[in-house]
């Protein structure tokens, strides 16, 4: 029972380390190179026990320097069910005060 509980403290602390270190690589290191523009994300956290992972300030640069960024969103939250890791679906996703520029904004101006 010891050898168990040790071994699931081990995967869930692994995976509150790995999951955000790992998203934020691939936000920041391999996105760019996808979309053709920086992304940078200031805070990355994971709960393995809920299951929520939690993006704070995370930003994508505008296609030239100079202009506004063209995607900022202060907090983007999702929470999966267990159910979800089976089904393959989000359960939750919650995203509060994103700013996306928009094609249209230079007519509006």
């Amino acid at each position: 029972m010891a050898w168990t509980g040790g071994a699931l403290a081990v995967v869930a602390a692994s995976m509150a380390v790995g999951v955000p270190w790992g998203l934020r690589w691939a936000l920041e290191a391999q996105a760019p190179a996808v979309i053709g523009r920086p992304v940078h994300v200031q805070t990355v956290r994971f709960n393995p026990f809920l299951l929520r992972l939690r993006l704070e300030h995370l930003e994508v640069a505008a296609a030239q320097a100079g202009q506004p960024p063209q995607l900022q969103v202060d907090e983007l939250s999702l929470s999966l069910g267990w159910s979800s890791l089976w089904h393959r679906a989000v359960v939750d996703v919650n995203v509060f005060r994103c700013h996306e520029k928009s094609p249209f904004d230079e007519l509006r101006a």
